[in-house]
């Protein structure tokens, strides 16, 4: 057994990170890159093989840099953590009390233009920059919340067979796949992520206090959101509409967002009070929002709906998030 440098806390041999305090582990005169397992220098910045700065998670103070010196460039909203009632009693049910931690969600959805510089294609089927990006799966969102991370810098969330790498999974599948459904999530990363189906929820009711909204930053869908009563059917343009009491933009309408959680119908009876990241190994993945082709009933806040994580459909987009802290 060792001991941790930063909190003195025993530590397995084969350790990367203390399982105490996220300080990662020096061994001898290196550290190694979670990400690329390049080992570094023990008081090295940034990765050498991969660029990524050398940190645990946020809150964390290593040697190394503070989670404040790190930029994005993505634009992100605090949500504030607090207490709120999820479901609506009836569809939704049953309602529950549930407690959400800090956290920093995209302004808007993931735009087209964003989603091509970083992965060299455009899906989508309504074309243009400023567009939010369509024909994206579950599978997609996983690998671009990763390629994002370590674009800016920042720990990657999503680990397949041991590998934070994307390029180390594979193709990304167009059927089932077991190896990429058995993702796991570093939520003590501070990189990119998908939100939790709690998280989505709390951010579009805009916070403690704002769940008495039937959609995202009020009851007039007109004003808020994209929907088949107002679209034409096609995509439009992000933050073209009112943002919720937290300045988020489009989370009533516009595409379906893809969540991390699977689905299950009586989840809401067992859910863990605090910070729930939904059940374990089921068929679908959640998605939330509602789009531009559908009714004003799907485009409610609390209203759930799931699919294959495969499937790609060109009403089918991504959010991103971060952890403010460790879940």
């Amino acid at each position: 057994m060792e001991q941790c440098v930063k909190c003195g806390a025993r530590i397995d041999s084969d350790s990367k990170y203390c399982d105490e305090c996220g300080a990662p582990v020096v061994n001898g005169k290196t550290i190694s890159c979670a990400y690329c397992e390049t080992e570094n220098r023990a008081d090295a910045k940034f990765c050498k093989g991969c660029g990524i700065p050398l940190v645990a998670m946020p809150g964390v103070e290593t040697p190394l840099i503070k989670e404040d010196e790190i930029k994005t460039s993505v634009s992100m909203v605090k949500v504030p953590g607090g207490s709120f009632m999820m479901g609506n009693g009836e569809s939704d049910a049953p309602k529950h009390k549930v407690q959400i931690n800090d956290f920093y969600i995209g302004a808007t959805c993931v735009t087209q233009s964003l989603w091509k510089t970083l992965t060299g294609v455009n899906p989508s089927e309504y074309q243009g920059e400023n567009l939010p990006v369509d024909c994206v799966s579950w599978y997609d969102a996983i690998v671009f919340c990763n390629l994002l991370s370590k674009r800016d810098r920042l720990m990657p969330c999503y680990i397949i067979n041991g590998s934070k790498n994307p390029a180390r999974w594979g193709c990304v599948p167009d059927g089932r796949d077991a190896k990429w459904d058995s993702v796991v999530c570093d939520w003590k990363a501070n990189g990119y992520r998908l939100p939790t189906e709690a998280e989505w929820e709390y951010a579009a009711a805009g916070g403690t206090g704002g769940e008495g909204f039937r959609f995202s930053g009020g009851n007039e869908i007109m004003e808020l959101g994209w929907y088949n009563g107002n679209s034409e059917g096609k995509a439009h343009d992000v933050a073209a509409k009112a943002p919720n009491r937290l300045g988020i933009f489009d989370m009533t309408g516009s595409v379906w967002e893809w969540c991390w959680d699977w689905y299950d119908a009586l989840y809401y009876n067992v859910c863990p009070e605090s910070n729930p990241t939904g059940p374990v190994d089921q068929s679908y993945r959640i998605r939330r929002g509602g789009s531009i082709f559908d009714r004003s009933h799907f485009c409610g806040i609390s209203c759930r709906f799931y699919y294959d994580p495969q499937m790609a459909c060109l009403n089918y987009g991504i959010r991103v998030c971060r952890s403010s802290a460790p879940l």
